[in-house]
C-alpha cells in the first residue's frame, strides 16, 4: 500500500508549512518538520535579562553616588548622553528574551528522505533556505530536557581561516519537541546501509500507509 505524506508539525505557522512543502525537489518526501520553541528560546536568554537588571542597578547607583540627580547636572546635553547611555545597553539587555522569541517563530526544520532543511523566514515574504545532506560516518548530538524537548546537532562544518586556522560551524535543530524522535529518524533516514536504505524508504514519525 502507497505511504501517505505524513508530518509532524510541533507548532509550525501555516507559512512555514507551506515554505517546506514548496522546498521539496520532484519526489523528495517529506517525513519531518517543526519549528523551534518560542518560550524555551527566550529561557536560554534570561541570564542576559538578568545581567541587563544588575548592569542597570548598578549605572544607577554610581550616578546616584557622584551626585548625577542633583538638580542642574544634566543641564549639559552630552553629559545627559553619557549618562543615559550605559543605561540604554541595560534596557537592550532586558528585551534579549523578547527578541530571541521573535527570531525563533521565523525558523522552520524539516527533514526529507534526501537532506536536512533550515528555512528562516527574513522580511516580507523573503525566506532563505539552508539544505545539507549528511555524509556517511556522520555523528549527531542531541540534548535532551526532562520533558523531551532539546538541541540535536547534525553537523560540524570547517571554516578555513587565516595561516592554516579553522573554525567549526555547527548545524544544530535548536529547542526542538521529542528530539529523541527526531534523532532516530535522522539515523535511520541517513546511516543506514545503502542496501538497507534502497529495500526500505525511510518512514515519516507518524507514517501512515
Amino acid at each position: 500500500m502507497m505511504q501517505a505524506e505524513a508530518v509532524v508539525a510541533d507548532h509550525v505557522p501555516a507559512e512555514l508549512r507551506e515554505a517546506v512543502l514548496s522546498a521539496r525537489m520532484p519526489g523528495e518526501r517529506l517525513l519531518w518538520c517543526g519549528c523551534q520553541n518560542a518560550q524555551d528560546m527566550a529561557r536560554q536568554t534570561l541570564p542576559i535579562a538578568y545581567w541587563g537588571i544588575a548592569w542597570n542597578t548598578i549605572w544607577i547607583l554610581l550616578l546616584w553616588k557622584m551626585g548625577a540627580f542633583d538638580r542642574g547636572t544634566f543641564a549639559d546635553p552630552q553629559v545627559m548622553l553619557l549618562a543615559c547611555f550605559p543605561l540604554l545597553i541595560g534596557i537592550l539587555l532586558l528585551f534579549t528574551p523578547r527578541l530571541n522569541a521573535h527570531l525563533a517563530r521565523n525558523v522552520v526544520y524539516a527533514i526529507t528522505d534526501h537532506r536536512i532543511l533550515t528555512l528562516t523566514r527574513r522580511g516580507k515574504g523573503d525566506m532563505q533556505t539552508e539544505s545539507y545532506v549528511p555524509a556517511p560516518g556522520s555523528e549527531f548530538e542531541c540534548t535532551v530536557r526532562r520533558d523531551g524537548t532539546g538541541n540535536l546537532t547534525y553537523a560540524k562544518l570547517p571554516i578555513p581561516q587565516g595561516e592554516g586556522g579553522s573554525q567549526t560551524r555547527t548545524r544544530t535543530f535548536q529547542c526542538i519537541s521529542n528530539v529523541r524522535e527526531v534523532e532516530r529518524l535522522l539515523w535511520s533516514t541517513f546511516m543506514s546501509a545503502p542496501t538497507s536504505r534502497s529495500a526500505e524508504s525511510p518512514r515519516p514519525l507518524n507514517g501512515v500507509e
